[in-house]
């Protein structure tokens, strides 16, 4: 009886042991850290992380989230070392490497500039007016390679919030960015400087690359798997359900009470 209870003492012990291990099949997820979508800073890891951990929970597994950085995001899923990435907009060069899944919610990419400005008094119109314009953004999102085509005025910083300060310094026209994303850079890097800036629509026109939303991109090392096809038929009934949606609309009402 003493070994029996002693057992069970060193259990309680040592609580992250394999005495309560979670023993559910993992689903391995890389992606980076771009709030309010993904950040491990927030509750399930962000608004579309909370859209995966219910996700996996219909699929009565665990979420493995791998918070790496883009570049990595995308070579740990090239080479099938985790079954998906997200979150990423579909472009043909990444079509040519992943799959993708269906939109898991339908962004708005705007272009953030400073309040009465030259620029906004006179706004591109199509993508094609963009290289008249001088552009902040950091590498790796999906009008880089557009706006390299087109020969634009571009200084690529390290980070968006770096973007965002060349903006408040008028060393750039414009901000290229998700509006949720920016609002975040602006609310938690310069919330001083918060009522400096405004944004418009992104031009229509982005050089052949569709706008269908944000997606998971998937390895194709894991196509036809059985866990992958559990997991895009979980995250279809997810979708169904409108929870996403309503999530986002629950933090922008949060957003603008502060």
């Amino acid at each position: 009886m003493r070994r029996h209870f002693l057992g069970i003492g060193l259990c309680l012990l040592f609580a992250g042991s394999a005495c309560f291990a979670d023993t559910r099949e993992r689903l391995q997820i890389a992606t980076g850290d771009w709030p309010p979508y993904v950040s491990a800073a927030m509750p399930n890891h962000g608004l579309l992380g909370s859209l995966i951990e219910r996700t996996a929970a219909r699929m009565g597994v665990a979420v493995e989230w791998r918070m790496v950085s883009w570049p990595l995001v995308e070579r740990l899923v090239a080479d099938g070392v985790v079954m998906a990435g997200l979150p990423y907009v579909q472009t043909p060069e990444r079509s040519a490497r992943y799959d993708f899944s269906e939109a898991i919610y339908q962004d708005r990419s705007v272009l953030f500039h400073l309040k009465g400005s030259d620029a906004s008094k006179q706004p591109p119109k199509t993508f094609a007016d963009l290289p008249r314009y001088r552009i902040a953004s950091p590498h790796g999102y999906w009008w880089e390679s557009a706006l390299q085509r087109a020969k634009g005025e571009v200084i690529y910083t390290n980070d968006e919030a770096a973007a965002f300060k060349v903006l408040a310094a008028n060393r750039v026209d414009f901000v290229p960015q998700d509006e949720l994303v920016g609002l975040t850079v602006i609310n938690t890097a310069l919330p001083g400087l918060r009522d400096k800036f405004a944004y418009m629509p992104m031009p229509v026109e982005m050089d052949g690359v569709p706008r269908h939303g944000l997606h998971v991109i998937l390895s194709r090392w894991h196509k036809d798997t059985p866990l992958r096809l559990r997991f895009e038929a979980a995250l279809a009934d997810e979708l169904r359900s409108g929870q996403v949606n309503r999530d986002v609309e629950a933090w922008i009402r949060a957003q603008r009470s502060r």
